[in-house]
């Protein structure tokens, strides 16, 4: 891996990288080694194992890293955060659910809520991303 000037925990070096953690490109050459465990919608989606943790410690606890190339060409990391399983309904007020399907826009996952009473979905920003 390429040496990085970091300050923060974050990479300060000009480059595709600039401003995420040092973890970062650390998945996107095992990506660029095939990897990933899923893309979907543009989300890389990486798992994070024992010696990834070792290596990195601030991954404890972490299941995931998503990873997002800008339209410029940058990675991101795309925090994730579900946020609420439940939601009302801005139509009629009834509950309604996550789908499964997420969107990837603007480099942010969004969630697809459905209302079975008004036969409608839409979309939210997921917190954190």
């Amino acid at each position: 891996m390429a040496d990085y000037e970091c300050e923060d925990g974050r990479i300060r070096s000009p480059g595709k990288f600039e401003g995420e953690a040092l973890y970062v490109p650390y998945f996107w050459d095992m990506y660029m080694d095939g990897f990933a465990q899923s893309v979907d919608d543009g989300v890389i989606k990486m798992a994070v194992e024992l010696d990834d943790r070792i290596e990195f410690p601030e991954l404890e606890g972490i299941e995931e890293v998503w990873l997002w190339v800008t339209e410029q060409g940058f990675v991101t990391e795309i925090q994730v955060n579900p946020g609420p399983s439940v939601y009302q309904c801005p139509i009629c007020g009834s509950d309604c659910g996550k789908s499964d399907h997420r969107l990837g826009i603007s480099g942010k996952i969004h969630a697809i809520w459905e209302c079975d009473e008004c036969n409608i979905s839409w979309y939210l920003p997921e917190k954190g991303a």
